[in-house]
């Protein structure tokens, strides 16, 4: 994905991205038939990763890295370096979804325990797109 500023919190480095901007960094890649990992860390997550390194290192190497909670936004403005907004990870794959519709585009759901994936899937229902 394009070059984008990032903002460290607590060794987590978010893309600075309103929704709209992450939805079309998203359906551009995918147009561009590339892969790309997207995360949206709440603050739970990103304390989790202040202990856990390898959490962090998958989080920083991640091709988008959006702020899902008001706490990070308050902690990016707390050190003076604020992000744009709040990316909710669930209205963002929404709009994704929506730009994708009628297009040849595929998403892959990963999920962190057995059954997530599956859940997520049927979370979103008839929505996820179907070129």
């Amino acid at each position: 994905m394009k070059n984008i500023e990032k903002i460290n919190i607590l060794g987590t480095k978010f893309h600075n991205v309103t929704r709209a901007e992450a939805v079309t960094q998203i359906v551009d890649t995918l147009q561009g038939q590339e892969k790309a990992s997207v995360f949206t860390p709440n603050p739970e997550i990103v304390i989790e990763a202040y202990n856990n390194t390898s959490l962090q290192a998958i989080l920083n190497e991640s091709d988008l890295l959006v702020p899902d909670g008001i706490g990070v936004v308050i902690g990016s403005r707390l050190i003076r370096r604020p992000l744009k907004e709040r990316v909710a990870g669930y209205d963002m794959i929404q709009d994704v979804f929506s730009q994708m519709a009628g297009k040849d585009l595929s998403v892959y759901f990963f999920g962190a325990a057995p059954g997530v994936t599956e859940k997520s899937k049927r979370g979103y229902g008839g929505q996820i797109p179907r070129p």
